[in-house]
């Protein structure tokens, strides 16, 4: 965020940061440490619609989709071609999911298929000039269902299921698996003085 301008975002986004920010926030500090200090949460103080906005000779599509939470703005600058996908989009990083819905999320992916860029941002991971990125997450996120979906069936605990061994998708880097994620997290965690098993606290 730039010093003194006003983030944007729909007004179901601000009420979900009102709500879940400090949570996150305070989750973050017992794992990082004093990497976090001086962070702190700010809901965008401005609202905005989806359609069309001009600012400084820039012609921006904004996006309402949904999946990675009810309310994911997307920004395609139709004067250059750049297509910022936000938090629906994850490259070469695991997706954080405490609020997902899979399958709204894969459709959502699909929707940004069909856009016509030429450079895309991801709210997490390195900028692309193809559809890699949007390819790669939805690889993930149907590995990461079918992947519960079949813990679910077999009447697995969380902690099970964080132990049970990962066979990510081929087109998924291993960095990404949930399996290591997981021990950092709770190796950390138990660090910090916290004994907890939900991934969501992380």
């Amino acid at each position: 965020m730039y010093q003194g301008l006003p983030p944007y975002s729909f007004r179901e986004k601000v009420s979900g940061i009102g709500q879940h920010g400090e949570g996150f926030n305070d989750a973050m500090y017992r794992l990082c440490g004093a990497a976090m200090k001086g962070t702190y949460v700010q809901a965008p103080g401005e609202p905005v619609e989806p359609g069309i906005l001009e600012i400084g000779g820039h012609r921006l599509h904004l996006m309402a989709l949904e999946g990675h939470t009810d309310a994911d703005l997307v920004v395609l600058d139709e004067t250059t071609g750049v297509l910022f996908a936000g938090d629906l989009l994850f490259n070469q990083r695991a997706a954080t999911t405490p609020h997902a819905r899979i399958p709204v999320w894969r459709a959502s992916l699909r929707t940004l298929s069909d856009l016509e860029f030429k450079v895309l941002v991801p709210g997490h991971g390195p900028v692309v000039e193809d559809a890699s990125a949007i390819d790669q997450t939805d690889a993930y996120l149907a590995w990461l269902e079918a992947h519960l979906l079949d813990a679910a069936e077999s009447g697995h605990a969380m902690a099970e299921v964080l132990r049970r061994p990962q066979t990510p998708a081929s087109s998924m880097p291993r960095v990404i698996g949930h399996s290591a994620i997981a021990v950092r997290c709770r190796s950390s965690l138990r660090r910090a003085g916290v004994s907890t098993l939900n991934p969501f606290e992380c």
